[in-house]
């Protein structure tokens, strides 16, 4: 058995990136740096109390903590079973210890003693046994299924103590655990999703409906002292510009996903903190609708992609903070090609000999966004200005989020459909549950055998020095059949006020952690 205590010890990533994610990172960054999220460690002692008022954009798909939606406001009812640290070190929490065998088949938990529940009940191995069943049924979410899928057996030798055999080398099971909130089984069978409960440091208060959702600080959380908060307030917007102007009018202390252009102008005017992660590898990924005509077609596809000028819109829209991406890895991905990532460089005349030769006929199609995203708005008519000259009719398609998400997971779509995907940072082994790029269930319909092998050969592969010929090929053939792509970087971004402190970016991007935030 290996200690992953220290994910570096397990060498598992093989990123070849001396001083860490943070400095390889460098190279995705803005040319002048952004103001950073406060340091945990400051000279000044951090205050107990008060209520951090947060807009976000966009509502929940529920409260269901095994959901992957909304987890900017909801997430920390939850605990998991350990995080990574920017260093991509494994942070152990629920468990006090992990332990990968060395084959990569066999993990085993060892949680901490006495943390409780919400409710004052003891988290024991079996609620472990439970959540991961659970998460097995696609039903519950196609994307977590995937990533259990490999869960083959549990055992519990006591009620500290969950082994688990995978059915398959599990390399990276690790750098999954973050995604997978443990949700309490007892109070989800007497209340279903209507009142989540957990072991994090905030427990559930009210949640209303497209308005707001209030959290409480746990008293009883396991990491004595904190929350230093008492309550998060988080009031829900579904335009961008009007949480920026509460932002500015004082009634708000953090504005999660601003608009690019607020977020460069607060950087810039100083009186406030422009937060950025740069240790995220968050990505714009756009899915073609494989199921339906035109985009069923890969020759379509492929004119698709040499349509789109990603440069322009990285220079453009993005004002030189985002950098374009066509594969879904940063530079810090021992996946990532910079050859191949410029595979579909900006060519209207490619485009248009490869639609003469699919012969689709008139091609209408619709660019589906979420609405509270004006900037991926703005890409699509980018889009659609240069499409127009080759024929192809774009119509742009303001969605509402969780009704975005729903018509993306089910296909019910046309055209393409464009969001936030995760994790292109890491390993490749990511791809196995990446809703855009993974062989099962993605957003794009697509299904192929050999892509699924590919996929699973580069998810499974224990060997760090076998990785780079496996990752070759699944990205050449991801990017022959270009079901999926990714358009650019998209680093996660806040502004927050001049008192708001000790707030911290989670490594994948996904969520601004304010366990340890408080008010100076």
């Amino acid at each position: 058995m290996t200690s992953v205590t220290r994910r570096s010890a397990l060498q598992l990533l093989a990123l070849g990136c001396a001083g860490g994610l943070a400095a390889a990172c460098t190279g995705i960054a803005p040319a002048s740096p952004p103001a950073q999220a406060p340091a945990t460690a400051s000279s000044t002692q951090p205050r107990t109390g008060g209520t951090l008022r947060v807009g976000v954009l966009g509502d929940l798909l529920g409260l269901d903590g095994h959901l992957t939606t909304g987890l900017d406001s909801l997430r920390r009812v939850w605990d998991v079973v350990n995080i990574l640290d920017d260093k991509l070190n494994t942070v152990p929490v629920v468990a006090e210890s992990l332990e990968l065998a060395t084959d990569a088949r066999q993990m085993t938990v060892k949680l901490r003693h006495g943390l409780q529940f919400h409710t004052g009940r003891e988290l024991t191995s079996d609620d472990l046994v439970w959540n991961f069943t659970r998460l097995k049924d696609p039903k519950v979410n196609p994307t977590y299924a995937n990533l259990v899928k490999p869960f083959a057996a549990f055992e519990t030798p006591d009620k500290y103590t969950l082994r688990v055999q995978f059915d398959q080398p599990n390399p990276f099971v690790v750098d999954a655990l973050p995604n997978l909130s443990i949700i309490d089984p007892v109070s989800f069978a007497q209340n279903g999703v209507t009142r989540p409960v957990g072991t994090g440091p905030f427990t559930f208060v009210e949640y209303v409906q497209g308005d707001h959702l209030t959290l409480r600080k746990n008293p009883s959380y396991w990491d004595q002292g904190k929350p230093y908060l008492d309550d998060v307030r988080f009031r829900i917007f579904t335009d961008p510009q009007a949480m920026v102007t509460e932002f500015e009018a004082g009634a708000l202390d953090l504005a999660l996903q601003p608009t690019l252009n607020d977020w460069v102008r607060t950087q810039k005017e100083a009186r406030n903190q422009a937060l950025l992660n740069q240790n995220s590898g968050n990505y714009m990924g756009a899915a073609f609708n494989t199921t339906q005509p035109p985009t069923n077609n890969k020759l379509v596809r492929q004119a698709l992609q040499f349509a789109l000028d990603r440069q322009r819109i990285a220079d453009t829209i993005w004002q030189g903070v985002e950098k374009p991406l066509t594969l879904l890895w940063y530079p810090t991905s021992p996946a990532y090609d910079a050859t191949k990532d410029k595979t579909y460089a900006f060519n209207l005349d490619k485009a248009r000999a490869l639609l003469g030769e699919a012969n689709p006929g008139d091609v209408a199609l619709d660019f589906n966004y979420a609405a509270t995203l004006p900037d991926f708005g703005r890409v699509g008519q980018i889009w659609q200005a240069d499409l127009d000259k080759i024929g192809v009719k774009l119509t742009l398609k303001p969605t509402d989020p969780v009704a975005l998400t729903n018509s993306m997971q089910r296909q019910q779509y046309n055209g393409v459909a464009v969001g936030t995907g995760f994790y292109g940072q890491l390993h490749g082994g990511v791809v196995w549950t990446s809703p855009y790029f993974g062989p099962v269930n993605n957003y794009a319909g697509f299904k192929d055998d050999k892509y699924t092998q590919l996929t699973l050969a580069v998810y499974s592969e224990a060997d760090a020095s076998k990785r780079r010929p496996v990752y070759d090929a699944w990205n050449d053939f991801i990017l022959d059949m270009t079901p999926v792509t990714a358009i650019g970087t998209q680093l996660p971004r806040a502004l927050a006020r001049p008192n708001v402190r000790g707030t911290l970016y989670s490594i994948g991007g996904n969520y601004l952690d304010v366990t340890a935030a408080w008010l100076a």
